[in-house]
C-alpha cells in the first residue's frame, strides 16, 4: 500500500484514518489483493489484542465489516473461495444487478455452510496478520509511537521510518537505533499497565527529536483501534492494490 498521509487527529466520530495514494484505475481485482484488502482490515483488531494482551474495542467494528463482506463477495460471487456457482443467480434484482452482501436482506448467509466458509477464510487471514505483525512488532510500535507524536504522519515520513532513512520532518534512523526501540517496548508496557488499570501512563512518551527532552504522553496510551494504522508490514511496502482510493476510515 502507497500511503499519502495517516493521522490520530479525530474528524467527528472517525479516530484517525489512512489515506492511500490513489493507484491507475483497475476494471478487476485479483484473488490476492483482494486477500490483501482483508488482511489490512483485520490488522486492527490483531494488533489490538496483540498489544492489548487480548483485550479489543468496538472501534474495529466497521474494518470487520469491510473484511466480511469482501470475503462473502469472494467466495459467493468470483469463485475465490472452495465453490464456483455464483449465488449472483439467485441474488439478482429487478435492474439485473446483483444485490450487495452488506445490505442484511439475507441474515441467514452467515448461519449456513457459506458463512462457515467466510468465517474459515477470516480466520486463515487474521492468523497470517497476527504473525506478520509479531514479526514486524517494533516497526507496529515505531509507527505507532510517530503517529502519538506528531499526530499526523506523511508517508514520505512512513517510509523513512521502516527504511532508517531521513524522511521530509522525520528522521526515520533513530528507529533503527536499538536503545530507543527498548524504550519503545518500556513505554508500551506502561501504556498496557495504564490499560488494564484504566489509569494514566507512568513515563513519558519517548522523544525521538532531542537528548534528555520527551513530550508528555496523552495520559491513557495508545489506542491502536483510534489509529488504525496497525497493518502488515509486508503490505506497507507491496504496491498492493486496495478496496478503494479513498480514505479508510
Amino acid at each position: 500500500v502507497s500511503i499519502d498521509v495517516a493521522t490520530i487527529e479525530r474528524r467527528g466520530d472517525v479516530g484517525g484514518f489512512v489515506a492511500p495514494i490513489p493507484l491507475e484505475d483497475q476494471m478487476f481485482t485479483w484473488k490476492s489483493e483482494r486477500e490483501a484488502d482483508i488482511m489490512i482490515s483485520l490488522a486492527s483488531l490483531a494488533g489490538e489484542r496483540m498489544f492489548f494482551d487480548g483485550d479489543s474495542s468496538v472501534g474495529v467494528g466497521g474494518d470487520l465489516r469491510s473484511a466480511t463482506t469482501v470475503a462473502m463477495q469472494m467466495e459467493g460471487f468470483a469463485a475465490m473461495g472452495t465453490t464456483v456457482a455464483s449465488h449472483l443467480v439467485t441474488k439478482t434484482t429487478a435492474g439485473g444487478l446483483g444485490q450487495a452482501v452488506e445490505t442484511g436482506t439475507d441474515r441467514m448467509w452467515l448461519e449456513t455452510p457459506f458463512g462457515e466458509r467466510v468465517e474459515a477464510r477470516l480466520q486463515e487471514l487474521l492468523a497470517q496478520v497476527d504473525a506478520l505483525l509479531e514479526r514486524d512488532r517494533i516497526w507496529v510500535l515505531a509507527l505507532a509511537h510517530a503517529l502519538e507524536f506528531h499526530r499526523t504522519v506523511p508517508g514520505q515520513d512512513i517510509a523513512a521510518i521502516l527504511e532508517g532513512t531521513v524522511g521530509p520532518t522525520i528522521d526515520g534512523r533513530v528507529y533503527h537505533d536499538p536503545v530507543f526501540q527498548a524504550r519503545l517496548e518500556e513505554y508500551h508496557e506502561a501504556a498496557l499497565a495504564a490499560h488494564r488499570a484504566s489509569g494514566d501512563v507512568s513515563i513519558v512518551l519517548p522523544d525521538p527529536t532531542a537528548n534528555g527532552h520527551a513530550h508528555s504522553g496523552n495520559g491513557a496510551g495508545l489506542a491502536l483501534a483510534d489509529i488504525d494504522l496497525v497493518e502488515p508490514m509486508e503490505l506497507l511496502r507491496a504496491d498492493q492494490h486496495t478496496t478503494n482510493g479513498d480514505e479508510r476510515a
